[in-house]
């Protein structure tokens, strides 16, 4: 009987410890998707903010922090299950303000916003984190909501991975810069971005940079 007892005790205690972990497993969170992790001074890149585990909400206030010194804010798209929102001005330090609010609750992981952004001319090379947390809710359990937050790191570089040519994309143009230089029709000066034809990081300017920058503008290859 004892034996029994201790059992069900140890089953009941189980039972608890795994719902606690299903809901630390399932807390929503903000999750923030560039299009480029990398980027070079001048460049425009995207982000989309998205709020994932959502337990159901119908409006959001919440605050997307960023260093406006670094980055300029362009423009902010909503997802498409999103009705309406409002936004306010940036403030000092680069703190834009959002909200909105849908008729229905919206669940699950939802693209609340798409965000532009160009990074400043003077930017100086390393990483720059954009931030957001949130600042009110309304619906259902809002509690773990509240304090939903995510950050995401864009890195500023000298140079786009295969953009030899240095015209802003890693396309055929490059390749045939590439294969030129490996046959010896062109020198290394010639190449406007020489470091962006390391492709695979052998330290060789050769055929295999040049396919697999091909690869990449067929969309077959992700560089790391």
């Amino acid at each position: 009987m004892f034996k029994r007892v201790c059992s069900v005790v140890v089953m009941i205690a189980m039972l608890l410890c795994m719902g606690v972990v299903a809901n630390a497993e399932g807390e929503a969170t903000f999750v923030l998707t560039p299009d480029d992790n990398e980027v070079v001074a001048g460049d425009s890149f995207t982000v989309a903010v998205s709020l994932a585990n959502n337990p159901g909400v119908t409006g959001i206030v919440y605050d997307i922090e960023f260093d406006d010194a670094k980055l300029t804010l362009n423009s902010a798209a909503l997802g498409k299950d999103v009705t309406g929102f409002a936004e306010g001005p940036n403030k000092a330090g680069g703190v834009y303000k959002v909200s909105f609010a849908n008729t229905t609750a919206i669940e699950g992981t939802t693209t609340l916003l798409v965000l532009s952004f160009t990074v400043n001319e003077d930017t100086e090379l390393g990483d720059y984190q954009i931030k957001v947390s949130s600042a009110d809710v309304s619906d259902d359990d809002t509690a773990s909501v509240a304090t939903a937050a995510g950050t995401t790191t864009i890195t500023v570089i000298d140079y786009l991975w295969g953009d030899v040519n240095d015209d802003g994309v890693a396309d055929g143009l490059d390749a045939v810069l590439i294969m030129q230089y490996a046959a010896g029709t062109i020198d290394y000066e010639d190449l406007a971005q020489p470091k962006a034809a390391y492709t695979n990081d052998d330290e060789t300017i050769d055929g295999l940079d040049a396919v697999l920058i091909m690869q990449y503008a067929a969309g077959i290859y992700q560089p790391e």
